[in-house]
């Protein structure tokens, strides 16, 4: 456990430092066309204080336990992969590292549980969420940065993040805290963060940020008007204005930004929201991840062949040529199950789905605001893990949703997860 200067100093470079550090970096491979690892260093660099602070626990932390058993997994898989195939040994350790990166991330805000009561770090998260949104707001308006699709077709920006999915879950789950920020204290301020976050998810242009946006705002409102109970009077007629002017007012001038939103989509943009393209959106990288998946025999259907082995199955698959060597699936099921076989992926996804039925247990016990942003959070990450690219493999939202287990279960218990 660290104390109270340290633990504000990391929560600065998990959250506004990173903001920085991803902006800069995207700015001089995009811009100044200079390939530095800056956004690899720096969360290298959280990766090792990490790892730093797991070795600290106690041996018999579950954490501990299950961190150990993933690894020791890996060690066998690996010395399996060399004998079976030649991998790409840089490729294996980059994708288990950006794992690992999630699992350590639960586990420090685990271990620093009790230091949390002397940070608002709801309040982080949603600062967090602002910052990524006015680099988006003011890429949109200036139009610096990069699309998110095409130059000459799409709709959206990435400003200098590069990858437009991992924005967009990001900050789906920022306005939730947001969201959650604004019923803790109502004010003008905390009110227009939110918006702004919201707003922002719909410029970015992909399905996670249009979708996430509408539901965000309308659960928002839902939640206020029908599960918020205010504990004073003046909250009380508070609400009733609220809920009688201002927020059908809001909904209309939504609705008409909505419009001019939407008036912008070309027909490309426009068929990506649909539900034939929606439906399809991994299905060709899937389709080649279970071909795959139905090929493994023996010891491979447990351990796997690699990370390296599918991703090149899958760039020869889809004839990219000799530019792209490999080819990500783009889907945690996929890609875990048939990079570590049943027994590997499994593993990791275990904490995961834990965390999704233990959100719906909750709010299945109690229909609260609180639950039900639980029910949200971890529910989603699975189906987005599933059907929208990589949920357990981004780093942008890691510190988000290790957060949301500590935030959203507070158990003290020895052997809690």
């Amino acid at each position: 456990m660290v104390d109270d200067r340290h633990f504000k100093l990391i929560l600065c470079l998990l959250f506004p430092m990173s903001v920085m550090v991803d902006l800069t970096n995207g700015y001089t491979q995009m811009v100044m066309g200079l390939h530095l690892p800056i956004g690899v260093l720096y969360r290298g660099g959280i990766f090792v204080m990490l790892l730093y602070h797991m070795l600290k626990l106690r041996r018999d932390n579950l954490w501990k336990y299950y961190f150990m058993l993933m690894l020791l997994t890996f060690v066998l898989s690996f010395g399996y992969w060399q004998h079976k195939n030649v991998i790409n040994i840089t490729m294996e350790l980059n994708e288990l590292i950006r794992i690992v990166y999630l699992i350590l991330m639960i586990i420090f805000f685990k271990v620093n549980m009790r230091r949390l009561a002397s940070f608002d770090v709801v309040r982080w998260i949603t600062n967090y969420g602002f910052l990524i949104a006015l680099a988006i707001i003011l890429s949109f308006l200036t139009g610096w940065g990069q699309n998110s699709y095409g130059e000459d077709y799409g709709f959206g920006t990435k400003s200098f993040f590069k990858a437009g999915n991992d924005l967009g879950m990001t900050l789906l789950y920022a306005s939730v805290f947001a969201s959650v920020n604004l019923f803790h204290w109502i004010s003008f301020v905390n009110f227009f963060k939110f918006i702004i976050i919201v707003l922002s998810m719909s410029l970015v242009g992909s399905r996670i940020g249009i979708i996430g946006a509408i539901l965000v705002f309308s659960l928002t409102c839902i939640c206020y008007a029908f599960f918020y109970k205010p504990s004073t009077t003046k909250e009380k007629n508070k609400k009733k204005i609220l809920v009688a002017i201002f927020i059908p007012m809001l909904s209309y001038g939504v609705y008409l930004l909505g419009s001019y939103i939407y008036s912008l989509f070309d027909n490309y943009a426009m068929n990506k929201l649909t539900m034939d393209s929606i439906k399809s959106a991994r299905s060709f990288l899937t389709d080649i991840a279970s071909e795959y998946i139905d090929g493994l025999r023996g010891l491979s259907f447990f351990l796997g062949e690699g990370s390296s082995t599918l991703f090149q199955e899958a760039a020869h698959s889809l004839n990219l040529g000799l530019a792209y060597e490999a080819k990500t699936i783009e889907a945690d099921f996929h890609e875990l199950i048939g990079s570590y076989g049943f027994l590997g992926g499994i593993l990791i996804l275990c904490p995961f789905v834990y965390y999704a039925l233990r959100s719906i247990f909750l709010f299945l016990r109690s229909y609260s605001i609180h639950n039900f942003w639980a029910l949200f959070i971890f529910s989603s990450f699975i189906v987005l893990s599933f059907l929208a690219g990589h949920a357990i493999k981004n780093a942008m939202v890691a510190p988000i949703y290790a957060f949301s287990t500590v935030y959203f279960f507070p158990n003290r218990k020895k052997f809690s997860i």
